[in-house]
């Protein structure tokens, strides 16, 4: 903030100078063009100077406010919930992350489908998981990422906090529940309309009883074929 102020004050004095030069050399028989480029000429480095500064505060202001982030590690990549970055879209449990993983920002700048493709390429992918849990990515929530919930109903409630899991973050997962709330019918995969998956959380070694709707999830390395969660 006070970068900002003492360039701004710089500026401005700047500006101040150079026209009242230009004016008093106009006066001393001078050309005026001589006295308009300058005065340009320090209105430019004036606005540059501004923005200079301006985009300094805001950097400043961004890092005293960082967005609420709660984060967890798995394996060789980091998932983050509530607003930051993770380093790969699945979590490597056992050494069950394929290879030839798109990266994060590929995939939630990309087209559904184009997202899709590229899963359905990855070794294993029309296979059943090689083991529990299995890595989900999110995709299709245009930025507003999925919440998890203590249950899989519409009187289901979500967690402490509202963590989400941003478009292409991934999840575990040890099981899924069917034919159950359809939370969103717009959510691009069709084939888990109604589908909960049942994740760790907050680690990837904590089992509990949280939910995220299948809808907006893709699975990583596998087929998608989990068993059915046990009743509750």
């Amino acid at each position: 903030m006070a970068l900002f102020i003492v360039l701004a004050v710089l500026a401005i004095l700047f500006v101040g100078l150079v026209v009242f030069t230009g004016t008093k050399r106009w006066h001393s028989g001078l050309t005026d063009r001589l006295a308009v480029a300058n005065g340009v000429a320090g209105t430019m480095l004036a606005v540059v100077a501004l923005v200079i500064s301006y985009q300094q505060l805001v950097a400043d202001d961004d890092s005293d406010n960082p967005a609420p982030t709660q984060t967890h590690g798995g394996g060789d990549s980091e998932v983050s919930i509530g607003g930051g970055s993770g380093g790969s879209i699945c979590i490597d449990v056992e050494g069950d992350c394929p290879s030839g993983l798109p990266p994060p920002d590929e995939l939630a700048e990309a087209p559904v489908a184009d997202s899709v493709a590229l899963l359905n390429q990855l070794p294993g992918a029309d296979q059943p998981p090689s083991s529990l849990p299995a890595s989900f990515v999110v995709l299709g929530t245009n930025g507003q990422g999925i919440y998890y919930r203590d249950g899989y109903t519409i009187d289901a409630n979500r967690l402490p906090g509202e963590p989400v899991v941003r478009d292409a973050r991934p999840v575990l997962a040890d099981c899924i529940v069917s034919n159950e709330w359809v939370a969103d019918p717009m959510a691009p995969n069709t084939s888990n309309a109604g589908v909960w998956l049942k994740v760790r959380y907050p680690q990837p070694g904590d089992v509990s009883d949280t939910y995220v709707y299948g809808g907006f999830t893709f699975p990583v390395g596998h087929n998608g074929k989990l068993p059915e969660c046990p009743s509750r």
